[in-house]
Formats: C-alpha cells, sequence, structure tokens
C-alpha cells in the first residue's frame, strides 16, 4: 500500500548491526549488504538414527521453496559504497535473525552455513519487500557487537551510530 501512493525509485535501509567472528569487520566501520537472507528460518532435529542432531537451516531442506532457497540480493549504489577516509566501504552478505546470536559457537555456525558477515534483525524482510516491488533496496550498516557474545556496550553503539552518521553525511555530498 505504501508503494502505491509515494512510488519511491529506491529503499534505503540503514542502521547498526553484529559481526560475525572472522568476518574481518570492526567496531565503527560501515559496510554495504550485496544481499540479505534469513538465518534461523529451519527446525531443530533431535538426536536420532541417520539424523545430524541440531538445527538445520530452512536452505538445506527440501521446504525451502523460492524464498528462502537463494539470498535475496541488493543494489550496490555507488553513492553509498564510497567512504570518506577509503576507497570504498566493505561489502558482506547480510544474515536476518529473529533471535540475536549469542555465543561464539552459534556465530560461527551461522557465518559458516550462510557465508554471511553481519547480522541483521530486518534486513532480509525490507530486501523481500523490494523484489515484491520491483524497488531496489540498498543496505548500509554500521558495526556496534559482534555476533556471537555479544557484547553492547553503550560506547560501541554510539561509535557505531557516529560512524553511519558521518558516512551517510559524506554521501550527501557526492
Amino acid at each position: 500500500l505504501l508503494t502505491q501512493t509515494i512510488s519511491p525509485t529506491r529503499i534505503l535501509n540503514i542502521g547498526i548491526a553484529g559481526a560475525y567472528p572472522d568476518s574481518g569487520l570492526t567496531i565503527g566501520e560501515v559496510v554495504m549488504g550485496e544481499s540479505e537472507i534469513y538465518g534461523d528460518v529451519g527446525f531443530e532435529l533431535p538426536a536420532a538414527a541417520g539424523n545430524s542432531p541440531g538445527f538445520q537451516s530452512i536452505q538445506s531442506s527440501p521446504f525451502a521453496g523460492e524464498l528462502y532457497s537463494q539470498p535475496l540480493p541488493l543494489a550496490l549504489d555507488p553513492q553509498f559504497r564510497r567512504a570518506s577516509k577509503r576507497a570504498s566501504i566493505s561489502v558482506h552478505r547480510g544474515c536476518t535473525v529473529n533471535a540475536c546470536t549469542g555465543t561464539e559457537a552459534t556465530g560461527i555456525q551461522r557465518r559458516e552455513m550462510f557465508g554471511v558477515g553481519f547480522e541483521s534483525m530486518e534486513g532480509a524482510a525490507i530486501a523481500q519487500v523490494g523484489r515484491e516491488y520491483s524497488i531496489p533496496v540498498c543496505e548500509v550498516r554500521a558495526i556496534s557487537n559482534f555476533a556471537a557474545d555479544r557484547d553492547m556496550r553503550s560506547e560501541n553503539i554510539r561509535h557505531a551510530l557516529e560512524s553511519l552518521r558521518e558516512h551517510l553525511r559524506f554521501c550527501q555530498t557526492i
């Protein structure tokens, strides 16, 4: 309904995110999403004969369907890809979750299972809306924590928000 009344030419999804272990991302770093994937849609298997127990992603099951079988692509808008302190910002796949990663083991599992660099709470849903309405979605995030043991110090969040604000102001001057 919203897209019918204002007809946007693109959607800009901005915010903070958690970096996955070994992604190379650091607190305060600005990152751009190249795609988003739903990361905790799936099912848990019990330990039983022939089963690999634990979380199984929907993507690895015969139930995946079109929506869950592949990451949802995002637009790498050149206006938001340039950074004031270096030639370009990092580009990674985002992982949308409804339960934040709380342990290093889960962070490593999600990074390896989905090939992701950062964690968001709504990125895939926004990418899905963009796909549904043929509107390019550009995602720009600043890293505020590590998606593992979740060190959520207020100074890290403040640093991430300041980095994001600086990046967006720079992008406006291009």
